[in-house]
C-alpha cells in the first residue's frame, strides 16, 4: 500500500513555527518509521521542511515544494491512502491554530459553500481523486472540524495539543505513541473496507475567498477569471480541484500569504 504522511507544523505542539522542526520530528518520524516496516511505500510531502531526510533514508521518499497547494495532488495521484497531520484549524477559527499562509489576510474561505481551510481543500482533493483520508492529526479544533467535515465514515482523529488561541496551547500526552496507535486503527479500518471521503467537488467548484481589507480584495479580483462579489470578497469557478488550488495558491501569494 502506497502511503502519503502529508506534514505541517502548525498543530504540533511547537513555540515558533518559524523553527519546529526537532518537535515534529519526533513525531513524524518514528511513525513513519513504524509505517515502513510493514508492507508500505512512505511518502512524506514535507513542504516546510520539518523532517530530517537522514532520519529516513532507505525507508521514505521526501517530497518538498514551496507551494504545497500545487504539490500535494501529483504526490496523492501515486497513493492510495493518506494521513494529514499537523494540519490548523481554517481560516477564522475563533482559538484554533491558524494556517501560516495568509495569518490575519484571509478572514474565510468557502468552496462549494462550505467552509474550509488547508485541512477542506486537501480532504476534498483526496476524495476527488479516490484515495481516503485515514488518519487526521492536529489539535483540537481541527479534530472537531474533521468530524464536521465526513459526514460518512470518519477518520481516524488524533488530538495531540489543545488550543487555547492563536499562539498559545496545552501540549496533550502520548507524543509519537499517539499517532503511532492512530495509524495502525486507521490501517485496520482500511483493511475492513472503511474509506473515508469527502464530496462535493463533482462537476464546477465556485471558490470564495473573504479578506481582511478591500485593498487585499482588489489584488486579489486581479487574478484572470475571478470576480469581486462584495468588498472584501473575491469568487472564482474553478473547472476541478487543480484550478481551484491554483488560484488558492495564486491569491495567497499576491496578498503576501
Amino acid at each position: 500500500m502506497r502511503l502519503l504522511v502529508s506534514v505541517r507544523p502548525e498543530g504540533f505542539p511547537v513555540w515558533d513555527v518559524r523553527s519546529p522542526d526537532l518537535v515534529v520530528g519526533s513525531y513524524v518520524e518514528p511513525l513513519c518509521e513504524m509505517l515502513s516496516y510493514g508492507d508500505h511505500q512512505v511518502m512524506v510531502h514535507d513542504p516546510f521542511d520539518l523532517i530530517d531526510d537522514r532520519s529516513l533514508l532507505g525507508r521514505c521518499s521526501v517530497v518538498r515544494s514551496r507551494v504545497p497547494l500545487i504539490s500535494l495532488l501529483h504526490v496523492l495521484a501515486q497513493c492510495d491512502g493518506a494521513m494529514l497531520l499537523g494540519y490548523p484549524a481554517m481560516w477564522g477559527a475563533e482559538k484554533g491554530a491558524l494556517p501560516r499562509e495568509g495569518m490575519g489576510k484571509v478572514s474565510a474561505l468557502w468552496v462549494n459553500g462550505r467552509r474550509v481551510g488547508p485541512l477542506g481543500l486537501d480532504a476534498m482533493s483526496c476524495s476527488f481523486l479516490g484515495v481516503p483520508v485515514m488518519m487526521v492529526a492536529g489539535d483540537d479544533f481541527l479534530c472537531h472540524e474533521a468530524e464536521a467535515l465526513f459526514e460518512g465514515p470518519r477518520p481516524v482523529t488524533c488530538e495531540i495539543k489543545s488550543s487555547l488561541g492563536a499562539d498559545s496551547f496545552v501540549a496533550l500526552a502520548g507524543g509519537a505513541g499517539a499517532l503511532m496507535d492512530g495509524a495502525k486503527m486507521s490501517l485496520l479500518g482500511v483493511a475492513d473496507g472503511t474509506l473515508p471521503s469527502v464530496g462535493g467537488l463533482e462537476g464546477d467548484v465556485l471558490v470564495r475567498i473573504s479578506l481582511s481589507s478591500p485593498s487585499l480584495a482588489d489584488a486579489v479580483s486581479l487574478i484572470p477569471s475571478s470576480r469581486r462579489t462584495g468588498p472584501m470578497d473575491v469568487s472564482f469557478t474553478a473547472q476541478d480541484p487543480f484550478e481551484m488550488r491554483r488560484f488558492v495558491a495564486t491569491a495567497l501569494s499576491l496578498i503576501g500569504g
